[in-house]
């Protein structure tokens, strides 16, 4: 029940593009790919847990990429983004024991631009989505005791925890300054905010939960993004690239 409390999140992001004309016509798509930094608040909890048990600790940081798509209105810059995403984090140390951390995402986030500038973005940003956190411990052992003392052949033992699904919301803002070319516009930006997450405890094998140790990636992130937009034949002959970049 408590994860109903996001559906007023969805309508937000939603409604923005719930205009009211007939504007199907007018709708322009394009590409869109970034790079994450997520500092989860977890990550410090896990860490020390994974150090009382002697196994190696991750990374401070969770880094990942997205791919996906744009939607927004030809008078518009403010947009939508539906895309997927990749999170992961391992161990910093040089060893046969390693410790890896991934996560799965499925996201929506309505960007509006505040500034009334065709070559500059500056908006605030509402996101919603949905991600499964997989946990991996790989421990090396000899394979027999007598391949031990001949021949140091080893064996992995394997231990996978993962999360249920959890749902999340991001809020941040961020600026973006796009370029002409005679084919396409792209758009360079950077952004930065804050995860709200539910956690979700850690399973072994789908059996059994271990509901004293819970993960979930609230925390700050950070990203650099890169979208793309096939001109029209208007933009073509307008179009000034790298030499006005400054305009």
């Amino acid at each position: 029940m408590r994860k109903l409390l996001y559906l007023p999140l969805l309508f937000t992001v939603v409604s923005v593009y719930a205009q009211e004309k007939d504007s199907t016509k007018n709708l322009r798509f394009g590409t869109y790919t970034s790079i994450y930094n997520l500092y989860p608040n977890a990550l410090e909890n896990l860490n020390q847990q994974l150090r009382s048990n002697e196994r190696l600790d991750l990374s401070d940081n969770i880094q990942g990429v997205s791919v996906g798509f744009t939607q927004r209105f030809e008078d518009q810059n403010s947009y939508l983004a539906l895309r997927s995403s990749f999170f992961s984090a391992t161990d910093m140390e040089d060893s046969d024991d390693h410790t890896r951390l991934r996560i799965w995402e499925l996201s929506a986030t309505s960007h509006y631009d505040v500034v009334p500038n065709q070559n500059w973005l500056a908006y605030p940003y509402l996101g919603i989505g949905a991600n499964i956190a997989n946990l991996v411990l790989l421990t090396q052992t000899p394979s027999s005791f007598e391949n031990s003392l001949g021949n140091p052949v080893t064996t992995s033992l394997r231990q996978q925890y993962k999360t249920d699904l959890t749902l999340f919301a991001d809020l941040g803002a961020g600026v973006e300054r796009a370029l002409r070319f005679p084919e396409a516009t792209v758009y360079l930006g950077v952004s930065g905010g804050y995860r709200l997450s539910f956690s979700e405890p850690w399973s072994l094998d789908n059996l059994r939960y271990f509901t004293e140790s819970e993960f979930s990636t609230q925390g700050w992130l950070f990203e650099i993004k890169l979208r793309s937009e096939i001109a029209d034949s208007e933009n073509r002959q307008n179009s000034r690239g790298l030499f006005k970049f400054f305009q």
